[in-house]
């Protein structure tokens, strides 16, 4: 996929004289020097009057007034006929989004260079911004057939779905990868149409074509994987990355998106990808940054309070090194030092999160006045909905600790007639009416939850848990736990729920069995008080 937009003006802050010269140099070698090339059209000398114009578009760009350096560079292209100033002029329309000059700069320019692939690219670019992608298409074969960069991804990505050119392009690419087979963006491009046709074989067969023929190309391995993750193919998608490392070990772009990606599915392969980077690349803080989240997840807080030490010794990603500093520090109990740590937070999405994490604090402790403070500061200073949604929950919450239960339900109720299909406060609700023994409810609330999400594991197990523990549906309640069960097999609470379930139903064994397993990941006093029963029914008077 091209890289081949390069957008200088935009950029270019150098003095005027030094753009002046550049300018000056290009337009002198024109104006003098024959062509043999016969369609670049009648050769103009620079008089006073194009001199001025194309000086105007040089300090217009130096001052930043685009709108006014396309227009003199436009008209000069037309009328010098000069690839110089026709590349200028089809770069400033794009950048402004003024797709209809860009086309009339780039049929200039391509006219003037027909052999040069640049011309061409941006003549099919402009075709695809006009909502001509037939036209494009035929352009970018043009790039292809002269071994330039070619861009086919980003001419798919600008089609309609559903457009009658995604069938076009089908046959047109598929001749293309029959000529050109080691093209990787043909590939891709293909792999991308097949996908929404929901043509799930070929999409795939195009996608490992793409990784194959890739190389060391990380941005177009990433979409190809993509396509496979579209699909559930995650264990071909994590093997596919591995081969593309190991056919590219020196690639560190590489495998920092492979330590992206799989973070969400295993962390032992993310951690090993970004201590590689780290080993590499010392300073690189977004791996020590990664590293710490992943010692966090598994517990090891010295180790993730050790690294995120070290950024902000640094005096790199203070904000967020301070966010999970208060996070290791509120895991260890040291509430002071978590409080400290969250006030340093500066980066505005992070602000928030430490704003909801020290109202939580605040709670624990007892300390509702500055919870109730630092939520009004919170709901006064915030346009987020989302974050006005947590902070109201936690208001509900603080409520409860204080013994305001109706007063609690109450809140919950007013914000969910205004938001009754918001997830957190149903599950708040259902939560605080299961405390009031208002079974109904919490099941209607649930309920809710999962005709919108089936595959909402923590409403199926409180679901099932609740009717576990509070009445005699227990079939019914298993049938919700294995639910929650086979969507996360190994969470602690759901086989704590799975266990006390079969316990209702007298099957003490087989309960016994995943209160245990629950126990050894959850040291926590409701599950061993859950398996003394079990242990104390199925006839064991001793823990094993």
């Amino acid at each position: 996929m091209g890289n081949q937009i390069l957008p200088f003006f935009a950029q270019h802050k150098l003095a005027v004289a030094v753009g002046l010269l550049a300018c000056s140099a290009s337009l002198f070698s024109f104006a003098g020097s024959p062509t043999n090339d016969e369609n670049a059209g009648p050769k103009s000398q620079l008089g006073k009057e194009d001199l001025y114009n194309i000086l105007v578009a040089e300090f217009s760009i130096q001052r930043g007034n685009y709108p006014q350096a396309l227009k003199y560079y436009l008209k000069q292209a037309k009328i010098q006929k000069n690839a110089y100033l026709a590349e200028r002029a089809t770069q400033l329309a794009m950048q402004q989004k003024h797709y209809v000059d860009m086309l009339e700069a780039a049929l200039i320019w391509e006219k003037i260079a027909p052999n040069d692939e640049q011309p061409h690219f941006f003549t099919s670019l402009a075709y695809a911004f006009n909502m001509q992608p037939n036209a494009a298409l035929e352009h970018m074969r043009k790039v292809l057939q002269l071994k330039g960069e070619t861009d086919f991804t980003r001419l798919v990505n600008l089609i309609p779905q559903g457009s009658p050119s995604e069938d076009f392009f089908i046959h047109e690419l598929q001749q293309a990868a029959a000529e050109y087979p080691h093209s990787y963006d043909v590939s891709l491009a293909l792999a991308l149409l097949y996908q929404r046709h929901n043509q799930e074989k070929l999409a795939l067969e195009y996608s490992k074509k793409t990784i194959t023929n890739a190389g060391d190309n990380a941005t177009a391995i990433e979409f190809a994987i993509r396509i496979y993750n579209k699909y559930g193919k995650i264990d071909e998608a994590i093997a596919a990355y591995q081969q593309a490392i190991a056919n590219n070990p020196d690639n560190l772009e590489l495998r920092q998106r492979f330590a992206q990606y799989v973070i969400q599915f295993n962390l032992s392969l993310a951690e090993e990808q970004f201590e590689y980077l780290l080993s590499k690349q010392p300073d690189n803080d977004y791996a020590l940054l990664n590293l710490s989240l992943i010692d966090l997840e598994n517990g090891k807080l010295d180790a993730a309070e050790e690294k995120l030490l070290t950024l902000k010794k640094n005096g790199r990603r203070l904000s967020s090194a301070n966010l999970y500093l208060g996070e290791v520090y509120r895991l260890q109990k040291q509430f002071d030092k978590a409080l400290a740590a969250y006030t340093q937070v500066t980066d505005p999405d992070e602000v928030e999160t430490a704003q909801e994490k020290s109202i939580a604090i605040y709670i624990e402790l007892g300390k509702f006045d500055q919870a109730d403070k630092l939520i009004e500061t919170a709901l006064a200073n915030t346009q987020n909905n989302s974050h006005i949604e947590h902070i109201q929950v936690l208001h509900a919450f603080s409520l409860e600790k204080q013994g305001n239960v109706v007063e609690a339900y109450q809140l919950l109720s007013k914000l969910i007639d205004k938001n009754p299909d918001s997830f957190e406060l149903r599950y708040s609700r259902a939560m605080l009416a299961e405390a009031k023994n208002e079974i109904g409810q919490m099941e209607t609330d649930l309920r809710h939850i999962i005709s919108l999400d089936p595959d909402n594991a923590l409403a199926l197990n409180a679901l099932g848990y609740t009717l576990a523990d509070k009445t005699t549906r227990y079939r019914e309640a298993l049938d919700l736990i294995e639910q929650a069960q086979k969507l996360v097999p190994d969470d602690p609470a759901i086989l704590d729920s799975l266990g006390w379930v079969l316990f209702r139903m007298g099957r003490f064994t087989e309960s016994v069995r995943y209160l245990k397993h629950s126990l050894s990941m959850l040291p926590d006093a409701e599950v061993a008080a859950h398996l003394g029963e079990a242990l104390w029914m199925s006839g064991m008077k001793e823990m094993c």
